[in-house]
């Protein structure tokens, strides 16, 4: 890696293989080794508004945000977004190869010129090596243009098997959050809002009858486990809603479940009066207003996104990924 290019470029072969993942872990052990470090991803798909009505991708906000990366503004952090018409734009000429190039060369610039003050730069990719090409800045194109080494994040090859098998895996980075399924359902909790970043290491589709129901939920298996129901069993709901409330209420602590309840509207919402009775629960229950199959199949083939207000989340994973990285290597010639 050339001295005067104190950065790495991070791509991936597909989606879901560790590229943010690889990257947290880079910041977190950057941020151990130097007093300051860069981000920046130069092509997002995926976008939210932040800070001055300024919008970069989700990535970038959770890193700024998480490791208190001030001395990067947004704007440099992600120079290039892609919203819905841009490629139409792109192929009418409205916008120009060069123009999205110099974006990106001078956000790099601006973080990378602070090289007496950040002693090194992250650049992560945007998902595959090829995406981005119909607007001819894939990550193959901007990490030649930005002229930095490129770090490529692949599953195993042969013995895929054994490649999967001997990973280092952390559990708790796989369970998601009742804020993860707010996500992925479009919609919000009923009650127990201040239980959102709570982790459930289970799911239990629940078919049997409240009796056999309350005697699972009162068994150590299945802690931490959500259920999910459909909106029609008033049984089940008032019967996990009184089963919780009697634990806290004898143990002192804080029940781990959690309730989705399914159905399509208008036919099958929550009624009325058990929608009163959740609203004054303090326990996390949410509508998924799907069919129970839908439901169950769309939180089966879930990959949740990183997202910074979940700092304890991708803090662990930052720490997980920070112990397979060989940073002697890497920082060889920086």
């Amino acid at each position: 890696m050339a001295a005067s290019k104190k950065a790495v470029y991070v791509a991936a072969t597909r989606q879901h293989v560790g590229k943010t993942s690889t990257c947290l872990g880079l910041l977190q052990g950057l941020t151990n080794r130097f007093d300051h470090i860069g981000f920046l991803k130069p092509v997002g798909q995926q976008s939210v508004l932040v800070e001055n009505n300024v919008r970069v991708d989700k990535d970038v906000r959770v890193a700024k945000e998480v490791f208190g990366l001030d001395r990067c503004d947004y704007a440099d952090m992600s120079p290039v977004v892609i919203p819905p018409g841009y490629t139409r734009d792109y192929l009418d000429g409205k916008i120009s190869l060069e123009s999205q190039l110099s974006k990106i060369r001078t956000s790099f610039d601006r973080i990378a010129s602070q090289n007496e003050v950040l002693s090194f730069t992250v650049v992560e990719g945007t998902g595959h090596t090829g995406v981005g090409s119909i607007v001819n800045v894939n990550n193959a194109r901007v990490a030649a243009e930005l002229g930095v080494d490129m770090v490529l994040i692949a599953n195993g090859g042969i013995g895929s098997a054994f490649d999967d098998l001997s990973l280092n895996r952390s559990p708790r980075l796989a369970q998601h959050s009742m804020m993860d399924f707010e996500d992925l359902f479009q919609t919000t909790l009923l009650s127990g809002h201040s239980r959102r970043m709570k982790q459930y290491n289970a799911v239990n589709l629940v078919t049997s009858g409240l009796r056999r129901f309350l005697v699972e939920l009162s068994s150590n298996h299945f802690n931490d486990t959500l259920f999910v129901a459909h909106a029609s069993r008033n049984d089940i709901i008032l019967g996990f809603l009184s089963h919780s409330q009697n634990f806290e209420l004898k143990t002192g602590q804080e029940f781990g479940g959690g309730l989705i309840l399914t159905g399509v509207p208008p036919k099958d919402e929550p009624q009325d009066y058990t929608m009163d009775i959740i609203s004054r629960a303090n326990l996390p229950v949410l509508y998924a207003p799907h069919t129970t199959f839908e439901a169950m199949d769309m939180m089966g083939n879930f990959t949740a996104k990183f997202n910074a207000t979940d700092v304890n989340k991708v803090l662990s994973c930052a720490k997980h990924y920070e112990a397979c990285i060989d940073f002697a290597s890497l920082l060889r010639d920086a």
